[in-house]
């Protein structure tokens, strides 16, 4: 089981103006993890709950809550790729699926889909080197509340929808 209870803070300003807000974010409680672990891989299963009940203030870019539940699942693995565990390679996938449209609104927002990876080499006990990264994808627009103007073009398919995040760490 796990539960993550995030204490947030966010302060933005931008364009001469300026709005913050603390508290508890989103909650998320996981009833359901599994493991595995074995010379060559670890792997991991888990299901759990987003829930809105917390700090959602409507179109507030600072609210620290972000006024909809979801569900969100989560499989991954490290796979070890020599025998001594010097190299390894990590995907981590955690798929959301919407449970609720944001709160005030009358927009539901598309599941997403985010998976992370890296991949390291130890270099000795106190240095390991690595290149991580993530992709984000949603599955459907957001639709905008009723009276406001609703866009003329077509979107891209989901597929053509998504960003990928890279980086190098020591």
């Amino acid at each position: 089981m796990e539960l993550i209870a995030p204490i947030m803070h966010k302060d933005i300003k931008a364009a001469g103006q300026s709005t913050r807000h603390s508290g508890l974010g989103d909650v998320y409680f996981g009833p359901l993890v599994l493991g595995w672990h074995e010379q060559r891989y670890d792997a991991v299963f888990a299901a759990g709950f987003w829930t809105d009940a917390f700090s959602n203030h409507e179109f507030d870019p600072s609210s620290v809550g972000q006024g909809y539940s979801n569900i969100m699942l989560t499989l991954g693995g490290t796979w070890y790729l020599t025998p001594d565990r010097s190299w390894a390679f990590s995907l981590l996938n955690r798929y959301e699926t919407q449970a609720s449209e944001i709160e005030d609104t009358d927009v539901t927002p598309g599941d997403n889909w985010v998976a992370e990876w890296g991949i390291s080499h130890d270099i000795n006990q106190a240095l390991t080197l690595g290149l991580v990264g993530m992709t984000v994808g949603s599955s459907r627009k957001m639709m905008p509340r009723e009276g406001f103007p609703r866009p003329r073009m077509r979107l891209m398919p989901s597929a053509a929808r998504s960003t990928t995040v890279r980086s190098l760490w020591a």
